[in-house]
């Protein structure tokens, strides 16, 4: 069923509605009053077989007022960019609130709107809107209406077809299963269906020669192989995020270019800083690893969206993009860095952990795994159970939990969760912000 019910059958204004625009002479459509109309509503007129379309800003005509006909007008079925059909239900067609009202022309996979028609009475839109009317289905010539309260007087309705079905859309006949729709000129109209090329997609190069698969895509840490057999091209991602991350960043190491002292570059997964003025082969005396530390500091926020960008399925960039994720696996991500009062800078990290269910009045410890621990910038929890959510105190010392309260503290091993009572229907969340002495 693909007919569905204009506002119209319920409301009495002079809401544009496609569904109540037919008329019996140009006369007639003419004299509609402005304030009734809107731009660009299509109407059929059963006196020329003709559909037009409406603007507010056309010039008015003599005949046809500020209607115009469509280029591509005609009624029926015979692909006209709108038709009217006509029904009536009639008061004494009802059985059981469900009444089946003759449409001529009307076909079964048409789409469309049905509406009240413009030379509805008063009291025929008023038993429309209190009859409460819906579609049950659409047969070829025919649809079957339901109610909520039984009308007691006839009610003339209208069906505009839009496309759908050969009976009234725009799209051509014929065609079979898997076939596509195709343009054969510029002209408005003028397509058929069509066989799906076959063969798939050739890449090419500026020059309009096919490329080898390995030429196809330059993915970093990706094996790139043709399925000739699938039609497809199979990409293999290398899972070393750190070595995907500074590749798209620095150039690979060329033994034919000369490097300045703070060119970065990559060779064989690894980022590279020159110490020296550098030409020629390889020389591991010229440059100083780049950790990944330092590498996140020098990224600007757009260098970050790119590689966020680079990788939007399932490979994790190992540090803070503008999206904040909290990781209660325990993965310790870098997350930014702090500047000391003497200026040094250092990368700060991140670790969550689920610390699972809470003492009853005593202490808890969970290995939190951290090597190099040198300072505890923030360090935070929550607990959930029983519908009630909440946080903990964080606290410099390893005091006792009073009353109801729960501390968490950390040494450079464990993570520490006191609690002043039972707090075992409980689990918890930890979230440590640190930086590292190495």
């Amino acid at each position: 069923m693909a007919l569905t019910l204009g506002d119209n059958f319920s409301y009495l204004g002079a809401k544009p509605l496609d569904g109540r625009i037919q008329y019996s002479t140009v006369a007639a459509m003419a004299a509609m009053a402005d304030s009734t109309l809107y731009d660009g509503c299509i109407a059929y007129c059963s006196a020329t077989d003709k559909n037009y379309q409406w603007k507010s800003g056309n010039s008015v005509d003599p005949t046809t007022g500020k209607w115009r006909e469509l280029e591509t007008g005609g009624g029926g079925g015979g692909g006209s960019e709108a038709t009217v059909l006509t029904g009536t239900l009639t008061a004494a067609g009802w059985s059981n609130k469900s009444q089946t009202a003759t449409v001529t022309g009307l076909l079964a996979t048409d789409n469309g709107v049905i509406g009240a028609l413009n030379t509805a009475t008063t009291a025929q839109l008023e038993a429309m809107r209190d009859a409460v009317l819906s579609v049950s289905t659409v047969a070829n010539g025919a649809v079957t209406f339901s109610c909520e309260e039984t009308p007691s007087i006839d009610i003339p309705f209208g069906v505009l077809i839009g496309g759908g079905g050969s009976g009234g859309g725009s799209l051509p006949t014929g065609g079979t299963t898997g076939q596509v729709l195709t343009k054969k000129s510029s002209t408005d109209g003028d397509a058929d269906w069509e066989d799906p090329a076959s063969g798939g997609h050739t890449i090419v190069n500026s020059a309009g020669t096919s490329m080898a698969s390995e030429d196809k895509l330059k993915f970093v840490g990706a094996t790139v192989t043709d399925d000739s057999t699938n039609g497809q091209t199979v990409v293999t991602v290398d899972e070393d995020t750190d070595k995907l991350d500074s590749e798209i960043l620095y150039p690979a190491f060329d033994s034919t270019a000369t490097y300045a002292i703070g060119d970065k570059v990559t060779k064989d997964g690894k980022a590279y800083e020159f110490t020296a003025a550098h030409t020629g082969a390889w020389a591991a005396a010229d440059v100083d690893e780049i950790d990944v530390g330092e590498f996140i500091e020098d990224m600007t926020p757009a260098e970050v969206q790119a590689v966020k960008d680079a990788f939007t399925g399932s490979l994790q960039v190992p540090f803070a993009t503008t999206m904040d994720v909290i990781d209660f696996r325990g993965t310790e991500r870098v997350v930014g860095k702090v500047i000391l009062a003497n200026g040094a800078e250092k990368v700060m990290y991140e670790k969550s952990f689920d610390v699972g269910q809470l003492p009853n009045a005593v202490a808890k410890e969970v290995t939190h795994g951290i090597s190099n621990l040198d300072t505890v910038i923030d360090i935070f929890g929550s607990y959930k159970g029983g519908g009630y959510f909440g946080t903990m105190q964080n606290v410099c010392e390893h005091g006792v939990a009073t009353d109801y309260s729960i501390r968490i503290f950390c040494d450079t091993t464990n993570i520490t969760i006191k609690t002043g009572s039972d707090f075992s229907n409980y689990t918890g969340y930890v979230t440590l912000r640190y930086t590292k002495s190495a």
